[in-house]
């Protein structure tokens, strides 16, 4: 059974509902790192909580929705660690051409966590997202993939210019293409995770960095 139009639209507001509380959720956990005496207070330790149980219905409900039709093929479902077997010599070859130096983390997953993967598309969405930080002048960027249990969480933090909140705010809406400010080749990033069911947002600091993160559901194969 194929989703009907309506049924489309939904999905699409669920996507989109679900990254944005995955999104606050990142962005909250960040705060509390950054500002362990935080966690002690009841509001923000109720926030925290509120923002996990959220995510987990959106996921859920994504999920109940894609198992039901056939919007979500899983032709390209390997397993993370096959999938990050090639990222050293990748991000060596991309940043050697661009000019830039990187540090690379990954966490340890199990051989059951998979992910929808396609060589060609991310290779590009890579290159796009580390070109764009030596057009705004940084000179290292930090490469890191986390896994959070349901999702994998990659990060692109640059040493670059940064953005003003208006600047960035077009980028998120995919209004701005403005190389030199850092706009370029972010919209087809966003556009090559989202067809991947992933999250894209991006967060920066005028004349400081700017940090890409992409949320990308880990799916457990248990075959």
């Amino acid at each position: 059974m194929n989703f009907t139009d309506r049924e489309h639209k939904l999905y699409s507001i669920l996507h989109d509902i679900n990254n944005q509380i995955s999104v606050g959720y990142l962005a909250l956990q960040k705060f509390l790192k950054d500002n362990p005496q935080a966690s002690s207070d009841h509001a923000i330790s109720r926030s925290e909580n509120a923002f996990a149980r959220a995510s987990e219905l959106g996921r859920d409900s994504a999920r109940i929705m894609r198992q039901s039709s056939k919007i979500d093929p899983m032709e390209g479902l390997i397993p993370f660690n096959q999938a990050s077997s090639t990222f050293e010599d990748r991000y060596k070859e991309i940043c050697r051409r661009v000019d830039i130096t990187h540090t690379l983390k990954i966490d340890s997953f199990s051989q059951n966590q998979c992910i929808l993967f396609d060589e060609g598309k991310t290779f590009r969405a890579d290159e796009n997202m580390i070109t764009n930080a030596k057009a705004a002048n940084a000179t290292h960027v930090d490469l890191k993939f986390s896994n959070h249990g349901d999702y994998l969480h990659y990060s692109l933090k640059d040493n670059g210019d940064g953005m003003d909140s208006q600047t960035l705010n077009r980028v998120l809406l995919g209004s701005h293409s403005n190389k030199k400010n850092g706009g370029y080749g972010l919209r087809s990033t966003k556009e090559i995770i989202e067809k991947m069911g992933g999250y894209f947002s991006i967060d920066s600091v005028e004349g400081e960095w700017t940090e890409i993160s992409i949320l990308i559901p880990i799916v457990q194969n248990n075959k």
